[in-house]
Order: structure tokens, then sequence, then C-alpha cells
């Protein structure tokens, strides 16, 4: 009973990312450097838009979640408004659709279906099946061999003609960090980091 409650009042998500090191290398653009992180901001705004969006448009036709008004979203506000302020030093400050304040409104109004949507995970099994890099970490190596429940096998970057980024050959984790900060900016939950 009390999953079953919790599911109608909070119908959560956890929509992520998978592949970010090999965007960073198809875009030429290295974690942490300024256009890196720029592109990051951008492709992350657009995520979190199309969600949120698609959730109140869920909630137009369904209804809103039982929680709807006790989130973020049924104040009116949306998660990069709860960001630190200091990740405006790193990237551009606040937004840059000019659809946001189009959907504030209709928040207000209808509600969203789903009190939460998104959540950066290692995506480890997903990234397997994809043959991508995990979530938004680095690679460890151009092959690494990885093991699951059916045994031992390779897997290869998506792309060995590109320039990637390995986690080894970091110097300092502070590009990892600041790219993972500016992911939160618009994650409505957690992001899962490897930091050790």
């Amino acid at each position: 009973i009390q999953a079953k409650r919790s599911t109608e009042e909070f119908r959560t998500l956890g929509v992520g990312i998978v592949n970010l090191a090999d965007f960073h290398a198809q875009l030429g653009v290295k974690y942490g450097e300024k256009l890196g992180l720029e592109y990051v901001n951008r492709w992350m705004e657009l995520l979190s838009y199309g969600l949120i969006k698609s959730s109140n448009d869920l909630a137009k036709v369904y209804g809103k979640c039982g929680k709807s008004d006790s989130t973020c979203y049924g104040q009116g506000k949306f998660p990069w408004e709860y960001r630190h302020k200091n990740i405006d030093k790193v990237v551009t400050k606040g937004a840059y659709l000019p659809e946001w304040e189009e959907l504030r409104p209709s928040i207000k109004k209808h509600g969203i279906r789903n009190a939460t949507l998104m959540a950066v995970a290692p995506t480890e099994s997903s990234a397997q099946v994809l043959n991508a890099t995990n979530g938004m970490e680095m690679p460890k190596a151009p092959m690494v061999i990885k093991a699951s429940k059916s045994g031992h096998f390779k897997q290869v970057v998506p792309d060995p003609s590109l320039t990637y980024q390995y986690l080894w050959d970091q110097k300092s984790p502070r590009p990892y960090l600041a790219t993972a900060a500016v992911m939160q900016k618009w994650v409505d939950q957690g992001l899962s980091t490897n930091t050790a």
C-alpha cells in the first residue's frame, strides 16, 4: 500500500545521460574547459526543459501527481533557479531558452505528472549495451575489460579515431567536478560521481 501511495503521490522518474565523454570527443572539447562547460550547460538545459515540459503536458492530459504542488515545479520554479550562484562564474548565468517563461504559468496551473524527472547515474549496464561511455564519466582507457553476470568482455571507446580524455591521465579532479557542477544546475535530483 505504501509503495502504491508513493507512486501515485510522486510518480518519480530518473532520466539520466550516457556517453558524455564521447560528446566531448566529438565536439573536440575537454572536461572543465570553458567551451566544454558551455556545451554541457546548453545540452543539459535542452534535456531539462524537454523533460519538464513533457511531464507538464502529461499532467494536462492525465492529471498531476499527488504531491505536485509541494515540488519546486508546483511553486513555479525550475531546478536551475536553485543553483549555487558560484556556478554563474563558470558558465553563462541562468537559462538560455526563452521558453522557460512560457512554461512557468502552465506548470503553476496544471502541475507536473512526475515530482522528479532527472538523475545522473553511472549507467554501467546501459553503456555496455550501447557501446557508449558511462554516464558522465571519462573512460579509463581506449579499451577496458568489463565483467558482468555473463562473463568478461572487451569494450572499446565508441569512436577510436577521436581524442578522448582518459581518467587515469587526469592530474586533477577539478575539470570533472566543474562539469558535474554544471550538470547539477539542470537536474532535480542528484548526480552519481566517482571522485576517488
